[in-house]
């Protein structure tokens, strides 16, 4: 088995445990009420999100090797960069915990009207978001990582940088 067949294999397992607790949290919102959001302490989203970063950098690194790497793809990596190196480096919980929080997407269906917008069938529901650090010192070598993260990353949900993060893993590994 090549390295490169290993690592593939290491993201896609690691990625169906971040869709597996993903969804978990999302089950365990739902189960007690409706537009209900959770705190959650479980350590299993942050391993398994950490996890699928390690492998999804190690495939970038290989593939990086290889061939020339789109920019997009490259600033959308470098923002999952700060992730790792915030993750690996930081002596704060609170840092690794801000990046996938509960958060709520909001839809609501609005209708013009003369006295001002009226909003009806206002819906929340559960996610987990990557999260922002402001007022944070960051080292100089990493700001660009950080640039890309707040410009890319941060304020979305972790399936919607899940998603991408598949589409660029199969546009630079021949799968």
């Amino acid at each position: 088995m090549k390295s490169t067949e290993l690592a593939l294999k290491a993201y896609k397992q690691a990625r169906k445990r971040v869709d597996v607790g993903y969804d978990n949290y999302i089950a365990a919102c739902e189960s007690n009420g409706k537009q209900t959001v959770l705190l959650y302490s479980d350590v299993e989203p942050f391993a398994s999100i950490n996890e699928t970063l390690f492998w999804a950098m190690s495939l970038y690194d290989m593939a990086s090797k290889k061939q020339a790497i789109e920019e997009d793809i490259k600033k959308f990596m470098s923002g999952l960069k700060f992730v790792v190196n915030t993750m690996k480096h930081s002596e704060s919980a609170f840092d690794t915990y801000a990046f996938s929080h509960p958060g709520v997407k909001m839809s609501a269906t609005v209708t013009d009207t003369p006295n001002g917008p009226v909003f009806e069938e206002v819906n929340l529901e559960p996610t987990i978001l990557f999260a922002g650090f402001d007022g944070k010192t960051i080292p100089n070598k990493n700001k660009g990582q950080l640039d890309n993260y707040n410009k890319l990353i941060k304020g979305k949900s972790i399936p919607q940088i899940m998603a991408t993060l598949d589409l660029h893993i199969q546009e630079m590994i021949d799968i």
